[in-house]
């Protein structure tokens, strides 16, 4: 299971609350297929009057705990919304897929946005459409895991190292004994802290036809899970009360981030 970041360099000071963001664009090998094409477009968060189809300011806004028990944690803000709108891309088994991030220009907003700003770790889930009915799934089947973007060293994440620059896109490469069929790719960020029910998500899903590559008999999926229903706040991976962060004051030399434990169910490799 390879997994490649993208970085882009950001200096200066930069407001957290301006930190937020949304995957809005599937990659597929590289290639930016655009926005909200592939993408499920989440709704906007408190700002219902925004009307301009070419202002996202309202969707860069992360869920929180509450919604763990909410259907929004399967693919974010009444996603499920634009299935009618949103089209399928067909994607091959073992080919290299990724999730960039709407840029500060899409958003129609300044410094703080475009890139991942917070602490933490990645994941991508996948969930075949029963019957491969694709615009009437709503992501309340089984659902197992295919990438991770972890820990990069004990005081910094593969997505989120200010000694490298900041991310803003996550590449994987898909499983290459996925068996055919309907997908929602589901990309997953958690803002983690040591502050208990402090969780921030962000959450989008794109619609994929996978197909298998010539010569390739298909794998058995496992490890699988729901949403909702996966997560509890009680789960280790969901906040550091033993590892700490450098967010609330630990030097990062104290920090043991390599003892992370991601929620879930093991990565199905294939």
């Amino acid at each position: 299971m390879k997994a490649v970041i993208g970085l882009t360099v950001v200096c200066g000071l930069i407001n957290r609350s301006a930190a937020h963001f949304a995957v809005g664009h599937l990659l597929v090998n590289g290639t930016d297929t655009g926005l909200w094409k592939h993408v499920l477009k989440v709704a906007h968060e408190h700002i219902p009057s925004i009307t301009d189809p070419t202002n996202h300011f309202g969707q860069v806004t992360p869920q929180f705990p509450s919604d763990l028990s909410t259907t929004n944690i399967t693919c974010g803000r009444s996603a499920f919304d634009s299935l009618p709108t949103t089209e399928i891309a067909d994607v091959v088994a073992g080919e290299e897929l990724g999730f960039r991030l709407m840029s500060a220009e899409e958003v129609n907003a300044g410094g703080g946005y475009g890139y991942i700003f917070h602490p933490g770790p990645a994941q991508i889930w996948l969930s075949r459409a029963p019957n491969d009915d694709m615009k009437a799934y709503h992501g309340d089947g089984d659902w197992f895991k295919v990438s991770y973007g972890g820990p990069k060293n004990n005081w910094a994440w593969e997505l989120r190292d200010p000694d490298a620059g900041f991310s803003t896109e996550f590449n994987f490469t898909l499983p290459r004994t996925t068996p055919p069929g309907k997908y929602l790719l589901r990309w997953e960020y958690i803002y983690v802290t040591s502050l208990y029910n402090y969780t921030q998500w962000y959450i989008n899903c794109a619609l994929v036809n996978v197909q298998s590559p010539p010569g390739v008999t298909p794998g058995t999926p496992k490890g699988f899970a729901k949403f909702p229903g996966a997560y509890n706040i009680e789960d280790p991976g969901l906040w550091l009360p033993k590892i700490q962060d450098v967010e609330n004051g630990l030097p990062r030399e104290q920090l043991r981030l390599m003892e992370y434990k991601a929620p879930g169910p093991a990565i199905w490799e294939g």
